[in-house]
């Protein structure tokens, strides 16, 4: 008779347990790689700097060639202010001065950006102090004319000591509002000032006390506008 036919065998790769095929990952297994690696795989979405425009136009502004050098009277700043410049021993603007003092004294809003050293409390403060002295508006009690923000006591108390002397020159009076030492002569203070150089905490403490109103406010400087509250920092004139 006949023998039954023999099986054919075939042979296989195999993983596990004996006799159990290989299978490819699963469309689940796929996908749960994905999620793990994914992040990895994919380079990161760059978002657009919101700064980046401000960031070019400030350094295309830097890369202009620097005026010619002038005094500080031909600029424009007030003949009383270059005197007691010159006898501190100040006769040249520095390139930041000799920039912004045209525009700011016209009254335009101004950006600057410059290295420590190189003269930003003048740049803002001559032409703040010009304008004020120019200024026909009557001093109302509690409600100065000018104010500039900075973002510590240090550097308010900074500010205040280049530019109240110069403000005295030209009947310009100024008060530091800053946290740390008594509100009560920070009131007194301020009650008749033309310029005030405060933090934003105090000056907020003083305005919800009625001590300080903004009303009058003609000219306001931010100064170290990228500084956050509270941070130390050094400056000079």
């Amino acid at each position: 008779m006949p023998g039954r036919p023999r099986r054919q065998h075939t042979s296989s790769s195999r993983s596990g347990g004996q006799g159990t095929p290989r299978r490819g990952p699963s469309a689940r297994q796929y996908g749960s790689a994905a999620r793990q690696y994914g992040s990895a795989a994919r380079p990161p979405v760059r978002r657009p700097d919101p700064h980046a425009g401000l960031d070019q136009a400030l350094a295309a502004a830097a890369a202009l060639p620097q005026p010619d050098a002038a005094t500080f009277g031909a600029l424009g700043v007030d003949d009383r202010l270059v005197g007691a410049l010159a006898a501190g021993g100040i006769r040249e603007p520095f390139a930041i001065q000799a920039r912004v003092l045209p525009d700011a004294l016209a009254g335009r809003s101004v950006l600057g950006r410059a290295q420590t050293g190189s003269g930003k409390t003048l740049a803002f403060g001559l032409p703040l102090l010009t304008r004020l002295a120019a200024g026909n508006s009557p001093r109302q009690q509690k409600t100065p004319r000018a104010l500039i923000l900075v973002p510590t006591r240090e550097l308010a108390q900074q500010v205040a000591d280049v530019l109240a002397p110069l403000g005295r020159r030209v009947g310009v009076s100024t008060a530091t509002v800053y946290g740390g030492v008594s509100i009560g002569r920070q009131i007194d203070r301020v009650r008749d000032a033309d310029l005030v150089v405060a933090t934003p905490g105090r000056l907020i403490d003083l305005m919800e006390r009625g001590a300080c109103r903004l009303s009058g406010i003609e000219i306001t400087v931010i100064d170290e506008a990228e500084e956050p509250a509270g941070s130390a920092g050094s400056r000079s004139p």
